[in-house]
């Protein structure tokens, strides 16, 4: 350890001192005349020699500043803010703990209940696949898993009417069914309308022959006037066709020569008027209006 000229002197101080009569003051100026070296050379003298003893710094009682005196009102104060802080501590425990049994209590009633909610979905999804394919068929959309998910999930497949008007809202997006398989289910449909409408006409001619010939009567009537409207569709469109290969006619007006150009007109004029409306205006024209459908 290095020190200075000063320290080194007043190391040496104490070591000389013993066993002379000397003063501090006189040792201290003859120190003054010797070197540095010198005194270092001194110094570990007196450390081999056991003279050296260096001076136990003496620690000074470390006096405490007074606690300054508090009222009896702040201390009070005091008293009251800390009694409030646990008072606010106890009740935000028991918050929590009432809360965490709370989260317990849930837990616990769930793990009871689940037997019987799994029991309760497995008979809702036995539900919905017994009602899937009927839906699929109606709206012609395939009978695939992805749909059933899809409907089962959204809780769609409680009934027909609910399925159907999500499909027909678009509220939901399934995957359509492949045309082979909306062939078979016409095919599967027209089949049972036929069983059907045989059923139908057997047990009217057990009850009654009478109603069953008026029923056949009626529906020979409907079909001719059936044919007999598609016959008159098919000659339109015929007569549109023609009129369109040849070029096309001006629109036909609604009235001619100050009377209304409607049915009544076309169904009594004479036969020069009806053949100049016809060469000007196009035979399919004249028909529409007639028929009342232009």
């Amino acid at each position: 350890m290095s020190y200075t000229r000063e320290e080194l002197i007043e190391l040496l101080i104490p070591g000389m001192q013993r066993g002379s009569n000397r003063t501090v003051t006189e040792i201290r100026g003859y120190l003054a005349d010797v070197t540095f070296s010198e005194l270092s050379e001194m110094l570990s003298r007196q450390r081999r020699s056991g003279v050296f003893q260096p001076a136990v710094p003496q620690r000074r009682p470390v006096q405490e500043d007074p606690q300054p005196q508090l009222s009896a009102e702040v201390e009070q104060a005091i008293k009251s803010i800390q009694a409030l802080q646990e008072t606010e501590e106890r009740l935000l425990r028991a918050k929590a703990e009432r809360a965490v049994a709370f989260e317990v209590f849930k837990i616990q009633q769930q793990q009871a209940n689940a037997p019987q909610r799994e029991a309760e979905r497995k008979q809702r999804e036995a539900k919905a696949r017994q009602l899937f394919p009927e839906v699929c068929r109606k709206n012609r959309v395939a009978q695939i898993e992805a749909n059933f998910n899809i409907l089962f999930q959204a809780d769609l497949l409680n009934n027909e009417y609910e399925a159907t008007q999500a499909i027909t809202s678009n509220a939901v997006s399934l995957v359509p069914a492949s045309p082979e398989r909306i062939t078979a289910w016409q095919e599967a449909e027209n089949a049972k309308a036929v069983e059907q409408y045989n059923a139908d006409l057997l047990r009217l001619a057990e009850k009654n022959l009478d109603q069953l010939r008026a029923r056949v009567r009626q529906e020979a009537e409907q079909t001719r006037v059936g044919n007999a409207q598609a016959e008159a569709d098919r000659q339109l469109e015929a007569s549109r066709q023609r009129d369109a290969n040849i070029g096309g006619f001006p629109p036909l007006p609604d009235t001619w020569q100050g009377r209304p150009l409607d049915a009544t007109f076309i169904r009594t004029c004479d036969v020069a008027t009806h053949k100049l409306l016809a060469k000007r205006f196009g035979n399919a024209q004249l028909t529409a209006r007639l028929r009342g459908v232009a």
